[in-house]
Formats: structure tokens, sequence, C-alpha cells
């Protein structure tokens, strides 16, 4: 992102310079102009991709649910800790939680899967809010 939001002050200043000089105008100023544009595109399009892994259900235009506080982990077993403000739940809406983010392996018919699976959900009313930890590790 950094190289990227380096190279659009780059052509930014290229445009200032070429305005400063009295040749931004026809095709010049359309080339500028287009690598203007499609490099600010491409740096939005990460900004939100960012903004997505900020939570558990990331919803639209940067309105997610389920904001993950911290994370970590190594390599093969990781956990985050995931933040729902203002709620609180029943038993029922935490064990209904649990299901609907609990991670089963395939069936490994001789070998390891590789694939993600969930070994622990903790689910705490807190007074400001829901937390959950989830825990989650690869099947090898």
């Amino acid at each position: 992102m950094k190289e990227r939001y380096e190279y659009l002050l780059f052509n930014l200043r290229w445009k200032d310079q070429m305005i400063k000089e009295g040749k931004y105008s026809g095709e010049t100023k359309e080339l500028i102009d287009n690598v203007i544009i499609k490099t600010k595109r491409k740096c939005r399009k990460e900004l939100k991709q960012h903004d997505r892994a900020k939570y558990l259900y990331p919803g639209r235009d940067g309105n997610g649910y389920g904001l993950i506080v911290n994370s970590g982990g190594e390599w093969d077993t990781f956990w985050r800790k995931v933040f729902f403000p203002g709620e609180h739940w029943s038993e029922e809406e935490i064990e209904k939680f649990r299901e609907e983010n609990w991670k089963r392996v395939r069936y490994p018919a001789y070998d390891c899967t590789g694939d993600v699976f969930t070994w622990a959900i903790d689910v705490f009313n807190v007074p400001s809010g829901v937390v959950a930890y989830i825990r989650e590790a690869i099947d090898c």
C-alpha cells in the first residue's frame, strides 16, 4: 500500500509540474489523469479490503459486525478475540453463534487435509458487550 501511495504522490507532483510548465493538455493531460484515476481506485480498493479484515462479518461499505480486537497464533494454531459492543446474549444465542462459526475438518481418508478447523469457541457477556474467543488450527 505504501508503494502505491508514493506512486500516486509522484504522479500528482508530475501533474503539478506539467501545469506549471504549461504542458498539461491533450494527450499528456489524458495520460496523467488516467494514471492518477487508476492508482486512486487501487488505493481505495486496498483500504476497503483492509477494513474488511477488522470484522468477523465484514458486511458492505465498512459496516461490519463483530469487531476483531485482537488475534495471534503460531504456524498451525491461531485465535481471534471478537467484540460485539452493547450486546448481551442468552445461552441459546451463544450456542447458535458457536454452531455458525464452528469449522469442521472433512474426512481425511489417509493423510492430513490442510483444512482450518475450530477447536474452541468461548463466549462471555461482559458489561460493555459480548466477547468471543475463536481458536482454530490446521489439520496437518
